[in-house]
């Protein structure tokens, strides 16, 4: 019920019809969890493109459009009421060069190297 209405404001304030979604959940979820999560969505009439964990939707946001001079180690630590996080990711920006426009783009890699829970 909850993703249905999440799905239904979704629409009514982008004025379009939102279809695909991606869903943070716990670090600490498990495969079952995560289905029922899933599963719960296709009810609501999303297709889940992923299921990620909260740290990880965090460090994607915060790496989105920056652009790092150099490679750049960060931790994105989260205490909850029942559980503490805490992931340290790489951050890298590379520059290629489209061979057909001969232009240059930038793009950004993110590298979890180690995410810890703790009950």
């Amino acid at each position: 019920m909850l993703l249905r209405y999440v799905k239904f404001l979704s629409d009514k304030y982008s004025k379009s019809n939102i279809r695909d979604c991606v869903i943070t959940v716990p670090g600490f979820f498990g495969y079952k969890e995560r289905l029922a999560i899933h599963q719960s969505a296709e009810i609501a009439g999303l297709t889940v493109l992923g299921i990620i964990n909260e740290n990880l939707g965090a460090a994607i946001q915060y790496g989105l459009e920056k652009k790092f001079n150099k490679t750049e180690n960060i931790i994105f630590y989260n205490m909850g009421s029942s559980y503490t996080q805490a992931s340290l990711v790489t951050y890298k920006t590379t520059e290629e060069i489209n061979k057909a426009t001969n232009k240059t783009f930038d793009y950004n890699t993110i590298t979890v190297k180690k995410f810890i829970t703790i009950r």
